[in-house]
Parts: structure tokens; sequence; C-alpha cells
């Protein structure tokens, strides 16, 4: 099985163990447990599909240098955080 049919297929139990994992940390921000659900979600569909995308070599290595690219499923997670900003960081 390919890493993003596992992401694919596994999303729901892949959510819940982090879910698990981010009560022991004490970042001091309490986020509603639906929210912090639809970004986790959104990540994992947006790595997905980032492995599934076909790279130019050239944009492979910009990638392996920290440099993703534009894509339209980053520009659109961001638009997501930038939209969401208030909501996420309000207490």
């Amino acid at each position: 099985m390919r890493l993003s049919e596992l992401i694919r297929a596994d999303t729901e139990r892949i959510i819940r163990e982090w879910e698990e994992f981010a009560k022991t940390l004490s970042a001091g921000v309490s986020l509603p447990r639906w929210l912090l659900r639809v970004h986790a979600s959104a990540i994992l569909q947006s790595i997905a599909h980032d492995i599934e995308t076909p790279k130019f070599p050239v944009k492979q290595e910009a990638k392996g240098e920290g440099s993703p690219g534009p894509s339209s499923m980053s520009q659109q997670l961001t638009s997501i955080c930038e939209s969401n900003r208030d909501l996420i960081w309000s207490k």
C-alpha cells in the first residue's frame, strides 16, 4: 500500500491517535475539538494529494530544499487557516 493510500484509508484512526497525543501537550491554547479535526483532516488530505501529484524534477528538487512552490491545495489550506485565524487563536 502506498503512503497516500494509507493516509486516505486510515484518516480517522490517524486523527484519533493525533488527538490522544495532543492531549499530552500543554500549549495553553484550548481549541474546539471539531476545529482540530477539520484542520487535521485537511492537512492529511493535502499530504496525500501532494504525494500523488507528479512532480517535475526541478520542483521536486526545490521541495527537497524546503521551497514547496505553488500548489492549489497548499494555497487552499493557507486560505482556510488565514480565514479562521481569529477563531483559532481566540480564547
